[in-house]
């Protein structure tokens, strides 16, 4: 449930006007309700990917950081295909090395936690540009991402305990 409640939030974060000057859109909250802290950070793909109806849309990748941890998530404007509950995804940052993991599968992409969630934003936090390659209904998808910036959004997970 969290995974769904995750690509939704980051989904719905995409289309907000939250825009920073690095390209991030960074949300920052505190529940009236509760006082629970909730820190968002997410950017567009460069491309247009399609929907299963056709319409072009952007695909997101970003990070939540919150009471139950952190988490990252790449959302595809359609279904993924996933294998047993995990997606496989490639992706390597400016002229490094392609790192090949097993995500958590949702329907509209994927989600890793914790260390290994912190451990990726670490590497991605002096890079400028992220290539991602996923698999969706459509076949594969390689997707990229100005991702200049990520440093602030590392610092301030980093300096909330997240990880």
């Amino acid at each position: 449930m969290h995974r769904i409640c995750l690509a939704i939030a980051l989904a719905a974060m995409a289309t907000a006007a939250m825009a920073q000057a690095t390209g991030w859109m960074i949300q920052d909250k505190v529940s009236p309700l509760d006082g629970a802290k909730s820190y968002m950070a997410a950017v567009q793909s460069n491309e247009m990917l399609t929907d299963r109806w056709g319409h072009p849309l952007k695909a997101t990748v970003g990070f939540i950081c919150n009471s139950q941890g952190l988490s990252a998530a790449v959302v595809l404007p359609d279904f993924v295909e996933s294998h047993m509950g995990l997606l496989d995804v490639a992706w390597k940052v400016d002229d490094g090395a392609v790192q090949q993991e097993r995500w958590g599968a949702t329907k509209l992409g994927g989600v890793v936690q914790g260390q290994v969630a912190l451990t990726m934003l670490r590497t991605w936090s002096s890079a400028k540009r992220l290539v991602m390659r996923v698999q969706d209904r459509h076949g594969i998808e390689d997707v990229t991402f100005d991702i200049g910036g990520a440093n602030v959004v590392y610092d301030t997970i980093a300096s909330r305990g997240c990880g």
